[in-house]
């Protein structure tokens, strides 16, 4: 489950203004969760969007108002944590995650044919010269990253 504030939630698949495609099942789980061609609309633009976006698209359970998100969550943690194990468990088995395997596999060989290109790195190089990994530089990744992928 997935839950984020309404007021600064910043969610993206921002990986292709670096020249390549998220790894680690970033691809094959936004799918599951948003449908194909809204994955491929976040895929393919990099844009990032609201909590309440996410939330449309079925990305992320529910956008909450900043204040409230501690206190939400852990609400919900509480009602889980109210049940008995067994049912749990059972709700787990009868809504099992989809068998992702192959699609992973294909996943990770098209990141890796990627990333090992010479773009991908003069882009992550200047990336981080520009403080992408800084605070400042996550909120406007987006901006950043474009700025940068023009300029190479």
């Amino acid at each position: 489950m997935t839950f984020a504030a309404r007021e600064n939630a910043g969610i993206g698949q921002t990986e292709v203004l670096m020249r390549i495609v998220p790894g680690g099942g970033g691809t094959q789980y936004l799918r599951e969760r948003v449908g194909r061609n809204r994955a491929l609309e976040l895929l393919l633009t990099g844009d990032l969007v609201d909590a309440d976006t996410a939330a449309a698209y079925g990305w992320i359970n529910r956008a909450v108002p900043a204040a409230d998100l501690d206190a939400f969550v852990d609400t919900v943690a509480e009602k889980i944590a109210a049940l008995s194990p067994e049912v749990i468990a059972a709700a787990k088995q009868l809504v099992p995650p989809a068998d992702l395997t192959d699609s992973l596999r294909a996943e990770n060989d098209a990141w890796v044919g990627l990333v090992s290109g010479d773009l991908p790195a003069k882009l992550m190089t200047s990336a981080l010269e520009h403080g992408v990994q800084t605070p400042a530089g996550e909120r406007d990744l987006e901006s950043v990253m474009r700025d940068i992928a023009a300029a190479l």
